[in-house]
């Protein structure tokens, strides 16, 4: 508060300047990284200082734009990998040519809120994919340098699953409930039969021809 009043109530150029550096260590030191990081650049463009400037690039490198995670989708019929950012990425008028694949550009690429998700990869294949620096994002700031990660898009899970509704079966003909399975040779069922007694209570829970589950 002491550095907020210290800017404001002040019109020189140094003391001004001197005020947004204290303003930007108290909020580092209560991690508000973003809000630090601004004031160091604030402080900046009122009086470029090599002390401040080394510490507002110090700050930028550990808490500014960059990349925290990355994820894989292996379980879906088409994988795909997302890698997730620390601040939002531009929603429109942005090509990003900074994403590679395998050296290449990928088949398909969605930027959506903090994250850049690649598509069209295929199970048991290991890719490389890379962020070049200069990768822009919404706070006026850009990736520094180029991140490379090594993705593996292992097997899908095994899983078993109930095609259809199924809910009343024929009297007559064929009888089965077919099944679609993923990775996996066999299941282990269990029959069931729903007395007379008991079809009142499904259509008032409206459960009856629904879709069958666990």
């Amino acid at each position: 508060q002491a550095a907020i009043n210290a800017y404001q109530l002040t019109r020189t150029k140094s003391v001004r300047a001197n005020a947004l550096v204290t303003m930007a260590r108290a909020l580092e030191y209560t991690q508000n990284y973003r809000a630090g990081i601004n004031a160091y650049k604030a402080s900046l463009k009122l009086v470029d200082n090599p002390t401040v400037k080394t510490a507002y690039e110090e700050l930028r490198f550990r808490q500014g734009f960059r990349v925290v995670g990355n994820t894989v989708n292996s379980d879906s019929a088409t994988p795909s990998a997302c890698v997730q950012f620390s601040e939002p990425l531009i929603k429109s008028g942005v090509d990003y040519t900074f994403v590679t694949l395998d050296g290449a550009a990928p088949k398909a690429l969605e930027a959506k809120g903090s994250e850049i998700c690649v598509e069209g990869l295929v199970h048991g294949e290991r890719y490389k994919l890379s962020l070049r620096a200069n990768l822009p994002s919404t706070v006026d700031e850009a990736l520094l340098a180029q991140v490379d990660l090594e993705l593996y898009v292992k097997d899908r899970g095994p899983t078993v699953r109930f095609t259809g509704d199924s809910f009343v079966l024929p009297s007559t003909a064929r009888r089965g409930i077919p099944l679609v399975s993923i990775n996996s040779d066999s299941a282990q069922l269990k029959l069931y039969r729903v007395g007379d007694r008991a079809i009142a209570s499904f259509l008032t829970s409206s459960q009856f021809l629904t879709q069958l589950d666990g």
